[in-house]
C-alpha cells in the first residue's frame, strides 16, 4: 500500500500475484509517512466496523492482512481480542513486533512475515479462536484477481471485513492526488473490472476501486455470505462470512 493502500501484500508487478512479493518491489511502495485528511473517513469507518464485527460475532482474534504498522492493533486491544498482523515486509513486521513487546502485549498480539496467498504458512498462528480478517485500506483492490485472497482466507475460515474505495468522483480524485503525491510514475486511469476506477503505474502499481454491485458479485462468486454493509462518501466496508473450504 503506498502507505497502506499499496503496502504489505498489495502491489503486483506481474499478473501472477506472487510477483509483488519481490524485495525490490516492496521498497518502492511506501514513500509517505502520513495519510492525507481526505482519506481518514475510510480509515475511521474501517476501524469502527472491525471493532463492531469482532464484538457482535464473538471473534477471538483480529488478523490484519497487509498490516504494515499494525493500525488494527488498537482496535484489537479495545475489543479485548488477540491480534495477529501479517505482512510481506520484514522490516515493518520487525518494527511492529518491537512495538508489541514495548507495550507489554506479547501475550495478546503477534506479527509475522508471510504471503497471505500461502495460507499454510500463516494459518497456524491464528490459533483456535474464531478469526476476523481485516483487509484494510483498499488492499483487496491491489489484486488483479481479488478472488485469490478471499479464497486463501476461506481455506482457514472465518469472517472478513473488506475496506475499499468506492467508485465516486470524490474518491477517484482523492486517490489520483494521493498516488501522485506518493510518487507513482506513469499513472494511468481506466474503468476497473468490478465497476470502479483502476489506476496503474510504474513498478507494477495496480489499484482498483469497486462499486457496490462489484463487491456483492465478488462475494457471491466466492460462495461467501454478505453479513453487513457500511458505506460513506469515499468507501465501502463489507462484513463477509467466508465459505468453509478448509476440507477441500
Amino acid at each position: 500500500m503506498l502507505e497502506q493502500d499499496v503496502a504489505g501484500t498489495a502491489l503486483v508487478a506481474e499478473p501472477m500475484e506472487s510477483a509483488f512479493y519481490d524485495p525490490d518491489n516492496s521498497s518502492a511502495i511506501m514513500r509517505v509517512a502520513n495519510f492525507p485528511d481526505a482519506i481518514l473517513p475510510l480509515l475511521q469507518m474501517e476501524s469502527l466496523v472491525t471493532r463492531e464485527t469482532a464484538t457482535v460475532f464473538g471473534c477471538g482474534v483480529i488478523v490484519e492482512i497487509g498490516c504494515y504498522d499494525g493500525r488494527a492493533l488498537e482496535v484489537a486491544r479495545f475489543a479485548g481480542t488477540r491480534y495477529l498482523g501479517i505482512d510481506i515486509n520484514e522490516h515493518a513486521i520487525s518494527i511492529l513486533r518491537r512495538r508489541i513487546r514495548q507495550e507489554g502485549l506479547a501475550g495478546m498480539a503477534d506479527a509475522i512475515t508471510a504471503n497471505v496467498l500461502e495460507h499454510r504458512k500463516w494459518s497456524g498462528a491464528v490459533g483456535g479462536a474464531k478469526p476476523l480478517y481485516l483487509l484494510p485500506f483498499n488492499l483487496l483492490g491491489n489484486f488483479r484477481d481479488p478472488k485469490q485472497i478471499l479464497q486463501a482466507l476461506a481455506r482457514v475460515g472465518g469472517i472478513v471485513v473488506i475496506s475499499v474505495f468506492n467508485s465516486s468522483l470524490v474518491a477517484t480524485e482523492i486517490r489520483r492526488s494521493y498516488y501522485r503525491r506518493c510518487g507513482v510514475g506513469e499513472l494511468q486511469e481506466m474503468t476497473a473490472p468490478r465497476g470502479g476506477v483502476l489506476f496503474t503505474g510504474a513498478d507494477g502499481f495496480y489499484s482498483q476501486s469497486f462499486d457496490e454491485a462489484g463487491i456483492r458479485e465478488l462475494v457471491q462468486e466466492c460462495g461467501a455470505t454478505l453479513l453487513r454493509w457500511a458505506t460513506n462518501h469515499i468507501g465501502h466496508c463489507a462484513t463477509v462470512l467466508l465459505a468453509d473450504t478448509a476440507a477441500q
